[in-house]
């Protein structure tokens, strides 16, 4: 069963960058992603989680998907180079109107800016998973209906028209969810979405709202080890069943 593991940005950090504990540096990520290599785990897509889930394949015990929300250049710029040197692949969650038109200009682009229309493409073209993190990444639960049916269809609809191909997955901003947003990924056609309920295990009810791990910038090589364990299992599952007792 495949553990599923949370970035944000990937990058060197300013002191004053409000959400530097999102941000891990590239040299703790090149750490992991070698770890994992050493360790013989096999990285697969959420399309293959999701076919475990379902039944319909069976995983290795030492296997794991990699994500990365909110879309933003630090994928390209730091990301992109340490995946592909370990043959690895990963899905990126895009805020739909948060997508720029085009770079504007020659200046280096800003790690943390939103990734561009070419550079959605550029990504899937390397073999990377575009999903949606929504349109404009507002809570959805504080959301009316057709608002909410914006955020998840709409921005679908919008990523398909970037990228020339179907969007099959989605990950709520701010792990902002109930049942009925559930529902509205699936009739938008989603195979399934991404929650920030922490857990190394899922199973098919946790389809459209799969755990994962987050990994911090003060993920240290050691805890990055721990995030693999039955212990991190237990030790979540009894916490989750506090927080996130309708969904886990």
């Amino acid at each position: 069963m495949a553990t599923i593991l949370t970035y944000h940005h990937i990058g060197d950090v300013p002191p004053d960058y409000r959400e530097r504990n999102l941000c891990v540096s590239p040299a703790h990520f090149e750490a992991q992603m070698g770890f994992l290599r050493r360790k013989g785990w096999l990285v697969v897509s959420l399309d293959a989680v999701r076919r475990e889930l379902l039944g319909e394949i069976r995983l290795p015990a030492h296997a794991v998907a990699i994500t990365f929300d909110d879309g933003t250049h630090s994928v390209l710029m730091h990301a992109i180079s340490i995946l592909k040197r370990y043959g690895f692949s990963a899905t990126v969650f895009v805020v739909a109107n948060q997508v720029q038109a085009q770079s504007g200009g020659t200046a280096p682009r800003d790690q943390f800016a939103p990734l561009t229309r070419d550079e959605l493409v550029t990504l899937s073209r390397e073999g990377l998973t575009i999903g949606s993190h929504s349109q404009t990444h507002r809570r959805l639960t504080e959301l009316s209906a057709d608002e909410c049916e914006q955020e998840v269809a709409g921005s679908k609809q919008s990523l398909e028209c970037i990228l020339g191909k179907p969007v099959h997955w989605f990950s709520y901003p701010y792990g902002s969810f109930n049942f009925q947003i559930i529902e509205s990924v699936r009739r938008a056609g989603y195979h399934g979405a991404a929650s920030v309920i922490r857990d190394n295990r899922n199973s098919a009810k946790h389809l459209f709202c799969l755990q994962r791990v987050m990994v911090m910038q003060d993920t240290t090589l050691t805890r990055f080890c721990y995030y693999f364990s039955q212990l991190y299992h237990y030790i979540h599952k009894r916490k989750n069943q506090r927080r996130w007792k309708p969904y886990v």
